[in-house]
């Protein structure tokens, strides 16, 4: 009984760093996206202020 509560509590630890990791990784890509969409927003508006000036 001892070493099913002891595996049990390792799976839970586990399965919450794997939760953690997969948090970390998409703030990771949600940031980079958010990056990339400003870099584009700017060279856009790069582009049409020297288009019309």
């Amino acid at each position: 009984m001892r070493d099913v509560a002891k595996d049990k509590d390792k799976v839970a630890e586990r399965q919450q760093e794997d939760e953690l990791k997969a948090l970390k990784w998409y703030t990771v890509l949600v940031v980079e996206l958010l990056g990339a969409t400003i870099s584009l927003a700017h060279l856009l508006a790069r582009l049409l202020y020297m288009k019309y000036i």
